[in-house]
């Protein structure tokens, strides 16, 4: 009988809060660094050419938020991204080779909001695009990101992300990326 009782009353309280999804808008800006290994020709010499990529990114989430439980997709856009060749064939190289280009992300993405001042989500993109400034051909990709957000501060969250990226047709091997942003969650 006591178990009954109990199970009635979580129904009860469970059903009698008013439960509501709401609107989640997140937009963010932040510093996106990539590391990346290509095959590449250079003089006559084959090998491995290791690329670090740097700029800054902005983005947004958009989706729905129900009892901290974040559903949605996400858009994200690099207008400047520098990528510099850090080495080649093993050994440091300083010939300042850079290319610039920029980037899109398309993406699905779920996540759950913590009540301990702490977020975490997992996005899959399934259209990356990396459009070279100038002559070139566009790179595409798809990919998978972790993160987490600090939310100690008044309406603001602090986020860490690692995203590995999978190149379509191309010399290039996966990428990592880490992303550092501050985002502003708003919930409608």
């Amino acid at each position: 009988m006591k178990k009954l009782l109990s199970t009635a009353g979580l129904l009860l309280f469970l059903f009698s809060t008013d439960i509501r999804a709401s609107l989640l808008i997140d937009p963010y800006i932040g510093y996106l660094v990539n590391q990346s290994e290509q095959t590449v020709t250079i003089n006559s010499s084959t090998g491995t050419a290791d690329y670090t990529t740097t700029g800054t990114q902005m983005g947004a989430r958009v989706g729905w938020q129900k009892l901290g439980l974040m559903l949605g997709g996400e858009f994200a856009y690099s207008p400047s991204l520098t990528q510099e060749l850090t080495a080649f064939l093993g050994s440091d190289t300083n010939s300042g080779t850079e290319t610039d280009f920029s980037g899109s992300y398309m993406g699905v993405f779920v996540g759950y909001d913590f009540p301990l001042l702490l977020r975490a989500w997992a996005t899959y993109f399934f259209n990356v695009t990396y459009s070279p400034d100038g002559a070139g051909d566009d790179l595409d990709a798809s990919g998978t990101s972790l993160g987490v957000g600090f939310t100690g501060l008044p309406f603001v969250s602090l986020n860490a992300e690692y995203r590995t990226i999978s190149y379509d047709n191309s010399a290039i091997e996966d990428a990592q990326e880490l992303l550092f942003s501050v985002s502003l969650p708003i919930n409608l």
